[in-house]
C-alpha cells in the first residue's frame, strides 16, 4: 500500500514537473534603450546652415557622430555682418562634414550630459567682384551639453561651446598689367551653440 503510494506521488511530480518545463514563459525582457539617433541641427538653420547628424552609441560612456553640412551666402547684401565676418562683398557657397565625439559625464550614451570634442572640414568656393576662388576651411573646438531621449523616439539636444576656426580664400587678378591679391575670410575663435531635434532607434 505504501509502495502504491510513493509511486503515485513520483508519477504525480514528474508530470507536473514536465508540464511546468513546457508552459510559455510569461516573463517579458526589457527593451533595448535606443542606441543612435539622427538629427537636424535648428540652430544651424537658423544661420542658412544645413546640418543633418548621425550619432552611435558605443557603451554607457561615449558616442561617435557624423554630420554632413552644407551652406550658401550672399555676403554681399549683408553689409555690417559681412564685414564683421571678413566676407565683405563675397558670395560664398561651402560643402563639407564635422565629426567627433560625445563623453558622458552622468546618463547612458546617448542621452545625458556630455562634453564634446569635434572637427569640422569644409570645401569653399567664393565669388568677389566676378573674380572666383576655392579653397579648404576647417574648425576645431569642443562643447558642453546634455541631450535628452523621448519615449525612446525623439531626440532633442543643446550645447554651447566654441570653435577655433580658419575659413579664408585669396582672389587673384590682374589689372593693368598688374598682379593683384585680396584675402577675404576669417580666422580665429568663435562661440558655438546646439540647438538639434531628430529621432531615436
Amino acid at each position: 500500500m505504501h509502495l502504491r503510494r510513493l509511486v503515485a506521488v513520483l508519477v504525480l511530480s514528474a508530470t507536473a514537473g514536465t508540464a511546468a518545463a513546457q508552459a510559455p514563459a510569461t516573463a517579458t525582457t526589457p527593451a533595448e534603450p535606443p542606441r543612435n539617433t539622427i538629427s537636424l541641427s535648428a540652430s544651424a538653420l537658423a544661420l542658412g546652415i544645413w546640418r543633418l547628424e548621425y550619432e552611435r552609441a558605443f557603451g554607457d560612456g561615449i558616442s561617435l557622430y557624423v554630420a554632413p553640412t552644407y551652406w550658401s551666402y550672399n555676403f554681399a547684401d549683408l553689409g555690417f555682418f559681412g564685414e564683421l565676418l571678413g566676407w565683405e562683398g563675397v558670395k560664398l557657397r561651402s560643402l563639407g562634414a564635422g565629426a567627433g565625439a560625445r563623453l558622458f559625464m552622468a546618463g547612458a550614451a546617448p542621452e545625458g550630459f556630455w562634453i564634446s570634442p569635434g572637427f569640422e572640414w569644409h570645401q569653399i568656393r567664393g565669388t568677389f567682384q566676378g573674380i572666383v576662388a576655392e579653397s579648404p576651411g576647417w574648425a576645431v573646438g569642443g562643447q558642453l551639453g546634455y541631450t535628452a531621449i523621448i519615449g525612446d523616439v525623439f531626440q532633442i539636444s543643446i550645447g554651447a561651446g566654441a570653435d577655433y576656426h580658419k575659413r579664408e580664400l585669396t582672389f587673384e587678378w590682374e589689372e593693368a598689367g598688374v598682379e593683384k591679391t585680396k584675402l577675404r575670410g576669417y580666422s580665429g575663435v568663435l562661440p558655438t551653440a546646439r540647438f538639434s531635434l531628430g529621432g531615436a532607434f
